[in-house]
């Protein structure tokens, strides 16, 4: 089998049930559908972390945030790069590939991925579209004069056709890289990363209409009162001014607005997918698309991704089409994390040297459908980000999900019967057997992860519940 080319396509902030395909009944997304339907879609992929840079960097270091280090966005009080470590990119390089990077990096404060460490040939100018859309004589992204919060909650953009937003720009440049790849006689690897659909989401009249006059269905967790859950979350209600919101009159517009931009993401993925096709390349290309995190989007009446490890932002859409070696039409309900697992399954179905620090499952087993990762249960850590340092980590199996929350109220869900992580059943004693069960699996992986949360105090915080209440 010759080296296949690989498109990697990671968005930012989109939910795991935000697609058709995985059960949402407004999100139009017909090409992710399609993807799905011709390879093998991951009902229970994870994030090991719902933080831009730590997640990204985990990707191309192969490892969890705490061992590389950069546990935090750069504009954190805990701003650090992650350590150096042999990435993905280079060991793909070594393996012989050409590789290109498009859009959002986020990865390292100080080093572009065109820099030796990460190993990628050619870098895509997108942050050049402001330029581009002035000089089609555009007026810039609307930016409304009331401030900071009224811009992040966005809106629409009335003056950019559906051919001269961002999305559409940027896949365009998406599909240039990978004209001009294939013209080369190597296998080739294009990472396209688009920062949509983070917030602010201001779509085109063009895709805002897909959904006019639409309601939106709630969140399963979006009437969540926060009623015995960490402080944290409904501080930063406070922070961002919605603790009055209420769905028919805030959410309902914000979220749609969300769809709108996935949406036009799905439709722009749709045609670099079709221009893959028309390349003659589709059986020996693996493609990829998943996101670095989820986001709350108004589930548990909360914006962004902070001081939580809800599913929301904890679990995330993975898609992987490989027609030489994936049966279509397949789906997995193995636990898998993205990040670490992709890293580690590109480099071995590249047939390059998996550096010895990568902490992933290989993927490929799932692939053939010869084997599994394994995995009884899946792990999560956070460490906040825009309202100081606040670590948290998370254990979760089919039924149970036990969130830590080192300096404050620690969180048990029973996601049968409470799907949207509302009722905290930490403190009823009928299931104080699961909570020490969970309790004591949390440890085990800490400890095996070499994780420095862990240490005597913090242990014995966990052993024997000596939770302040």
């Amino acid at each position: 089998m010759t080296q296949p080319n690989i498109i990697f396509i990671q968005s930012d902030k989109h939910r795991y049930d935000a697609l058709a395909v995985n059960g949402h009944t407004m999100a139009i997304t017909p090409n992710l559908d399609q993807l799905a339907a011709d390879g093998l879609n991951f009902t229970h992929a994870f994030c090991p972390v719902p933080i831009c840079c730590p997640a990204r960097a985990s990707l191309h270091c192969g490892v969890w945030p705490h061992q590389h280090q950069q546990v935090a966005n750069w504009d954190s009080d805990a701003s650090r790069p992650h350590k150096p470590m042999r990435t993905m990119g280079q060991c793909l390089r070594d393996a012989g590939y050409h590789l290109g990077f498009l859009d959002k990096w986020h990865v390292h404060k100080n080093k572009n991925p065109d820099h030796e460490d990460y190993g990628f040939h050619e870098v895509a100018e997108t942050w050049r579209y402001p330029q581009w859309r002035k000089d089609q004589g555009l007026p810039p992204l609307p930016r409304p004069k009331d401030g900071f919060f009224e811009f992040y909650y966005g809106g629409v953009d009335e003056d950019a056709g559906p051919e001269q937003t961002r999305l559409h720009w940027a896949a365009d440049k998406t599909i240039d890289m990978l004209q001009r790849f294939n013209q080369q006689d190597k296998p080739f690897a294009i990472f396209w990363e688009p920062p949509e659909p983070h917030l602010p989401c201001y779509p085109s009249r063009h895709w805002m209409d897909m959904f006019k006059e639409k309601e939106m269905p709630p969140w399963p967790g979006a009437h969540d009162d926060l009623h015995g859950k960490p402080f944290g979350q409904r501080q930063q209600q406070m922070d961002w001014g919605v603790e009055h919101w209420n769905w028919e009159e805030n959410w309902n517009e914000f979220v749609t607005r969300y769809f709108a931009i996935i949406a036009e993401l799905d439709h722009q993925i749709g045609r670099v997918l079709a221009e893959l096709d028309a390349l003659g390349l589709r059986e020996n290309t693996i493609v990829v698309y998943t996101t670095d995190h989820g986001d709350s989007t108004g589930d548990h009446g909360l914006i962004d991704q902070h001081y939580i490890l809800y599913d929301c932002v904890f679990r995330v859409p993975m898609i992987v089409r490989w027609p030489e070696q994936i049966q279509a039409g397949r789906s997995t309900d193995e636990f898998t994390c993205n990040a670490l697992d992709i890293s580690r399954t590109l480099i071995e179905a590249a047939g390059g040297t998996v550096p010895e620090s990568f902490t992933g499952e290989s993927l490929l087993p799932l692939f053939t459908d010869t084997g599994g990762t394994g995995r009884e249960d899946i792990y999560g850590q956070y460490q906040n980000n825009q309202f100081g340092l606040c670590s948290q980590r998370c254990v979760r199996d089919r039924r149970w999900k036990y969130i830590w929350t080192a300096t404050d109220t620690d969180e048990l869900y029973d996601l049968d019967s409470d799907p949207g992580e509302v009722n905290n059943l930490v403190n009823e004693s009928q299931y104080a057997h699961e909570l020490q069960r969970l309790r004591k699996r949390l440890i085990t992986w800490m400890e095996q992860e070499n994780d420095p949360m862990i240490n005597p105090w913090t242990k014995r915080q966990l052993l024997e519940g000596r939770k302040a209440q």
